[in-house]
């Protein structure tokens, strides 16, 4: 009888120090940690990372003048245009679009 009693009560122990260590676990440790934010497209980061670029590019050669002795006049002629989307809008415009036009006179020695 006498040996039930201290399993009982050591029982009841255990017990008392289980919820007593889980109440301690679960106290009140102050508010979460901030979250910070790092990479592309987040709330308040840079416009200067590219989500998407487009540059389709033509180009014409025309060989103007040419001679075995003296060489070889040739102009090339080349339009590209770019469109570019950044991660994050921010403030400014949700594209850019521009059209550049290059032209090359060139003469080659024979």
């Amino acid at each position: 009888m006498a040996a039930q009693s201290e399993d009982r009560d050591l029982r009841i122990l255990q017990r008392r120090l289980l919820r007593k260590e889980l109440r301690r676990c679960h106290q009140y440790r102050g508010p979460p940690p901030v979250t910070t934010f790092t990479g592309y497209g987040f709330p308040g980061s840079g416009n200067s990372a590219n989500r998407y670029i487009y540059e389709p590019t033509f180009g014409l050669h025309y060989m103007m003048w040419r001679n075995p002795n003296y060489g070889d006049i040739r102009i090339m002629t080349q339009f590209s245009y770019v469109s570019r989307t950044p991660w994050n809008i921010g403030s400014g415009p949700a594209t850019a679009h521009m059209g550049m036009a290059y032209v090359n006179l060139r003469y080659d020695l024979p």
